[in-house]
């Protein structure tokens, strides 16, 4: 039995936490479910993932906003240049001017760098270093208790020392992202994408005869003149992800931005709605 999960980072799982509600399908089911999620996930990227994906018993697509854009070369998404704010600039360069690090040839290029990559390549490489965006370091922690810039300098130097191999490839992506921006880009242009690849997933699940939940977000991604042919759909789920709400606790404390809570809610309604989708008799075996 494959139950395969598409869309974004409320699905992310790290095979890892134990009150994820996938993990709860896994138990209840007494079989795997395959993770398809990505950060900032596209429609697009659901679409390539799912045509390449055979044997699916039931599909759970968690759908996306229109502003991401499919990038298939890395293990992510991203959001376009306007959403992303590539010319804003990191809180750390803030900090680090407050703090009088400047004066060698490697902090001045390194700053020189983070000044023109968005924020979210930022967060996205400290991650990849097991540096939390959200965490104070002993570094600034230092500087803030006792004035010591020592400890954060050499923080940020092995920070950059380890992120050389990326540096080429986020600046390559940057700059073409930008001249996609310039000569590529309309915005009913990026909305006919969108319309495109949300159909063609839908005419895929209804032409393979795919039990399928499909996830909505804002109503005002999708055109009034769509509806969808297959599976259910929900329009709740996805409100557990507003920062705002009871549920959402950050990355840096679930791997998906859940609390328990949260997680258990998705997991009571896609069992409920997997009936609807053509599933039950797995649950109720």
């Amino acid at each position: 039995m494959n139950i395969v999960v598409f869309g974004h980072s409320i699905g992310l799982d790290d095979g890892v936490q134990e009150d994820h509600w996938t993990r709860y399908l896994e138990k209840r089911l007494n079989t795997n479910v395959v993770n398809k999620c990505v950060a900032q996930c596209s429609e697009e990227r659901i679409l390539f993932s799912l045509k390449k994906t055979k044997n699916i018993d039931l599909a759970i697509i968690i759908h996306t906003p229109p502003w991401a854009i499919f990038v298939p070369t890395w293990d992510r998404d991203i959001q376009n240049v306007d959403k992303d704010s590539f010319n804003s600039k990191v809180d750390i360069l803030k900090f680090l001017d407050s703090a009088g690090i400047t004066g060698t040839e490697e902090i001045d290029e390194a700053v020189d760098w983070y000044s023109v990559v968005s924020n979210g390549m930022i967060q996205e490489l400290f991650k990849r270093y097991g540096i939390e965006f959200e965490e104070m370091t002993p570094g600034i922690q230092e500087f803030l208790d006792n004035g010591n810039t020592t400890i954060i300098k050499q923080e940020f130097l092995e920070l950059v020392e380890k992120s050389k191999g990326d540096v080429e490839y986020y600046n390559n992506l940057f700059d073409a992202l930008t001249l996609f921006r310039k000569h590529l880009y309309h915005p009913d242009l990026a909305m006919n994408r969108y319309y495109g690849a949300l159909i063609q997933i839908d005419q895929y699940i209804t032409a393979m005869n795919i039990p399928c939940i499909h996830l909505l977000d804002n109503p005002a991604w999708y055109p009034k003149w769509f509806k969808f042919t297959s599976g259910i759909v929900d329009t709740e789920l996805q409100k557990t992800k507003r920062e705002t709400g009871p549920y959402y606790v950050g990355y840096n404390k679930s791997c998906n931005a859940l609390n328990k809570e949260g997680n258990e809610l998705i997991y009571n309604k896609i069992v409920e709605l997997a009936a609807g989708a053509g599933f039950e008799p797995a649950f109720t075996s």
